[in-house]
């Protein structure tokens, strides 16, 4: 879609943010005013001063005049005027980006400038996130590094943050972005597995894997090898996932009927009915955004109960309206086992010993070219994600991933705040 202006694409979205209504519902000289944008954009876009706009809206339906036009087409038209969305205050370019792409889509047509939002950001828990993320982000070897935290009784996000060689990034793979989930998606393969009447005791074998019908897009048998080619024989289903076991995780998914896989990540919102491949256990996907990580995680931790992200609390206008954009507004119970989600929170408890102290369970994984890691205690969930410039070497322990950026943010938050940085 065509750039039309800033954080805009497309006549549908321009439209929704300059004069607040669909395209179907403006008038011709309203139209030509969309049309003018096309020359320059960032000249013509009324944000602030609407006067180069409606001068190059004026030209340009002096052109259609010019074409034979009917006139009455022209002349006849509403007193549409630009009132695009104005938000000042908010510190970070890219909360602005969301918001706006948020009230444009919210059904609420309120035909006023914005001039206030309210946020579920919690200030001291974003400021320890900024902290632990842009001094991750000064790693020579780190592109970027991004992570969200939830709060697991309202779904409010409660901070966000992104940063790139100690610089703020204006784009985060929070909101929109497409990441490798890694290993985290292993999680969503052991919830089939349970479900489907597997055990955590289920033995897997450990060893380089060679599918038997399953094939690559050459043709050629889908293969699996573990990370840092290491190989355990027999385990168990708990000890595969706790391992992030690669040739065990491509068995199961041998095993499992192929509409119970598919169920079990279709529920989370990962992908539509039908489109997961046994690749999916392994993270091989068309990517997750952090905020939707998080809050799968967060689904985990209420039992089953999968509850909307909420960033935005309200949204005040200019002409005195106010909307509110309303916590557990939409809640669904997506694992009814019980004793399939009482399983998998021992499991994934026992994979993170290394936050035993902090009573905080979740999953490592790896990416191409970087690490992620989604977890979850009682009362807040996570996703952090960090990208290297370079893949580092499977054996090298020293590198920093995600799992020593979550560890600094947990001591950040003792050292700093002298409290529990998970306790809000």
């Amino acid at each position: 879609m065509v750039y039309l202006g800033p954080g805009v694409r497309g006549f549908p979205a321009a439209a929704k943010l300059i004069y607040r209504r669909p395209v179907r519902k403006l008038d011709q000289m309203a139209k030509c005013g969309l049309v003018g944008l096309l020359r320059q954009p960032s000249l013509f876009f009324p944000n602030g001063n609407a006067s180069k706009y409606l001068h190059r809206q004026r030209f340009i339906a002096g052109l259609r005049k010019s074409n034979n036009t009917p006139a009455r087409e022209i002349n006849n038209a509403s007193n549409l005027t630009p009132k695009p969305i104005q938000i000042k205050g908010l510190k970070k370019a890219r909360w602005t980006n969301f918001v706006n792409a948020t009230v444009r889509s919210s059904p609420s047509d309120v035909g006023s400038h914005l001039v206030k939002v309210g946020l579920t950001i919690d200030h001291e828990l974003q400021c320890a996130l900024d902290s632990v993320l842009r001094e991750a982000s000064l790693d020579p070897n780190v592109t970027h590094v991004a992570g969200a935290i939830l709060s697991n009784l309202t779904g409010d996000l409660l901070s966000e943050s992104a940063w790139s060689s100690g610089q703020e990034w204006e784009f985060s793979p929070t909101f929109s972005g497409r990441i490798q989930p890694g290993s985290t998606y292993k999680t969503f393969a052991y919830l089939a597995a349970l479900e489907s009447g597997f055990t955590s005791e289920l033995q897997l074998e450990s060893y380089p894997f060679e599918s038997t019908f399953l094939k690559n897009n050459d043709g050629k048998s889908w293969k699996v090898r573990n990370y840092a080619e290491t190989y355990r024989g027999w385990i168990t289903l708990r000890e595969a996932l706790q391992q992030s076991d690669n040739t065990a995780f491509a068995r199961l998914s041998e095993i499992i009927d192929p509409c119970c896989l598919g169920s079990a990540y279709s529920r989370f919102g990962f992908c539509a009915p039908g489109q997961v491949t046994p690749a999916y256990v392994l993270g091989a996907s068309q990517g997750v955004s952090l905020l939707d990580l998080a809050s799968a995680y967060a689904t985990i931790a209420r039992n089953g109960v999968s509850i909307t992200p909420r960033f935005i609390r309200f949204a005040q206008y200019a002409d005195g309206s106010v909307q509110h954009f309303r916590s557990n507004q939409e809640s669904t119970i997506i694992i009814k086992d019980r004793f399939a989600v009482d399983e998998l929170r021992a499991a994934l408890r026992n994979s993170s010993g290394l936050f035993s102290s902090f009573k905080l369970s979740g999953k490592t994984g790896t990416t191409k070219n970087g690490s992620i890691f989604a977890g979850y205690n009682d009362r807040l969930s996570l996703s952090i994600w960090l990208n290297h410039k370079i893949t580092p070497e499977e054996t090298n322990v020293k590198s920093i991933t995600a799992i020593k950026t979550v560890e600094s943010l947990l001591a950040t938050g003792l050292l700093a705040y002298k409290k529990d940085i998970f306790s809000i």
